[in-house]
């Protein structure tokens, strides 16, 4: 008889620094689970549009909802703290006060974090969009 293998995410975290700061750390996730994988990944698509006498598609990508969502999914709780020196939770609310030197600094702790856990690299610079185009059969064969 083979042992039961648990289809569920156990929860595990790590601290990471966060670039340009001695001591400020982020904890962030050792996986996603299914569900918050899902809902990352959707976040990145924006609008859709069809060219018809190009025969194209053009799916834009919403690039700024997406990072937003990637912390939110990954980062479990940081040491940030405001400017009367008390802790600032990790929220929404707290991601959308951040200066932009800080969510850069952030993402880019996200980056190095994600390449490991994928053993590649994360793409810092993603493109703005994407053109897919379309052909039939009859066009792709003369």
């Amino acid at each position: 008889m083979s042992a039961y293998e648990n289809p569920f995410v156990e929860p595990q975290t790590k601290r990471v620094p966060i670039p340009g700061r001695e001591d400020d750390w982020l904890e962030v996730k050792l996986e996603l689970p299914y569900g918050e994988e899902r809902r990352l990944s959707g976040s990145a698509l924006g609008d859709m549009s069809v060219d018809s006498e190009r025969d194209s598609t053009t799916i834009g990508m919403a690039w700024g909802l997406h990072t937003i969502e990637r912390m939110l999914s990954w980062i479990v709780d940081w040491s940030l703290k405001g400017p009367d020196g008390k802790d600032v939770l990790f929220n929404l609310d707290g991601i959308n006060m951040l200066k932009v030197s800080m969510g850069e600094a952030i993402d880019q702790a996200l980056d190095a974090h994600i390449g490991e856990v994928e053993d590649g690299g994360a793409d810092p610079n993603p493109p703005a969009a994407i053109e897919i185009t379309a052909t039939t059969s009859d066009e792709a064969t003369s």
